[in-house]
């Protein structure tokens, strides 16, 4: 298909959008994976450490997602005026995209760990049976 219209270029509309669509995907996974990559860093921070480190980046990222999508994209605008809308989209991704991803790291490592010490413990339980402990001691509960 030629574009017929006057002014437009005469070149296939098929590859216009081919090229429309290069940049798009570009964008989107560059975007995604640069919050991806900041998720994982936070989230892996959070979820290894616990205590304070993970209750002060819990509370970053709770503020970052309490931000309205629209008050962020006007506050890009603002900033980024004279900038082009691919970088306009890559940092609107960025800012928005990690905390979904690093809220999700730190819930698999905080289930990891609560498996293996779940593992742990039945491991603890069946070696202390193994070996004549009183049932108080082997099942790990004092006061059972």
């Amino acid at each position: 298909l030629k574009a017929k219209y006057p002014g437009e270029s005469e070149n296939d509309v098929f590859a216009q959008m081919v090229h429309g669509t290069q940049t798009a995907l570009s964008v989107g996974f560059v975007s995604m994976g640069i919050a991806g990559a900041i998720g994982i860093l936070v989230g892996a921070l959070a979820g290894y450490f616990g205590g304070w480190v993970d209750a002060v980046l819990s509370r970053a990222i709770e503020v970052v997602m309490c931000i309205p999508t629209l008050v962020l994209i006007l506050a890009l605008l603002a900033s980024l005026a004279e900038r082009s809308i691919t970088d306009l989209l890559l940092a609107g991704v960025i800012l928005y995209g990690w905390p979904t991803t690093s809220l999700w790291v730190i819930g698999t490592i905080l289930a990891v760990e609560l498996l293996l010490n779940g593992v742990t413990l039945l491991a603890i339980a069946s070696a202390s049976r193994r070996y004549g402990l009183p049932p108080a001691l082997a099942s790990g509960n004092p006061g059972s």
